[in-house]
């Protein structure tokens, strides 16, 4: 992965925002595909620049997908009544695994592969996972078990997935450090 991007994924961490500094595109729910550069992303609000050099700013809850490099978002519920851009981090046959971050904290969902973006229906909902924090070592017993418990049951035989995992945090590294759209199938 991009060294850039691997920086601006950790900054985010500690600024609530995350920005990408590459073109990319979006997709509203009226149906408007805007190419864009300069992405930032914060707890309620999607910021950009337009190919035109103007600003854009839109509520997380009107875009329908976001893609730029090798990553790629889809605004989901993150409860029945709000919606955020939530990273897709991995796939397989049956289900997608995504999340969003609040703060240094990343909260994944678990949605039905072909139910995605149908209301507001995850198998899994907010498993939350400890951000980069001087706390995070004592934490690492905890990560596993949640890991294995709430994410092994649908994602469990991607091995690929796994140790991107284990490798996040025996080296103490955000969990969600080097994963993006990890094809399980």
């Amino acid at each position: 992965m991009n060294q850039f991007i691997k920086l601006i994924i950790l900054l985010s961490i500690f600024f609530v925002s995350s920005s990408i500094n590459a073109q990319g595109f979006y997709i509203t729910y009226e149906g408007d595909t805007v190419k864009c550069k300069d992405v930032s992303i914060s707890g309620q609000y999607f910021y950009a620049e337009g190919m035109d050099g103007k600003s854009i700013k839109l509520p997380q809850k009107k875009i329908k997908e976001f893609r730029m490099g090798n990553r790629l978002y889809y605004g989901l519920n993150i409860s029945s009544k709000m919606k955020r851009l939530q990273e897709v981090f991995a796939f397989n046959d049956k289900y997608v695994l995504t999340g969003y971050w609040q703060g240094e904290n990343t909260y994944f969902y678990i949605w039905p592969k072909d139910a995605l973006n149908q209301g507001f229906n995850p198998v899994e909902r907010k498993i939350l996972m400890l951000g980069s924090s001087t706390e995070f070592e004592k934490w690492h017993p905890r990560a596993r078990k949640i890991i294995s418990e709430r994410i092994g049951p649908y994602f469990g035989e991607c091995t690929e997935l796994m140790d991107l995992f284990e490798s996040n945090i025996s080296n103490s590294n955000n969990i969600t450090n080097s994963i993006a759209v990890v094809n399980c199938e």
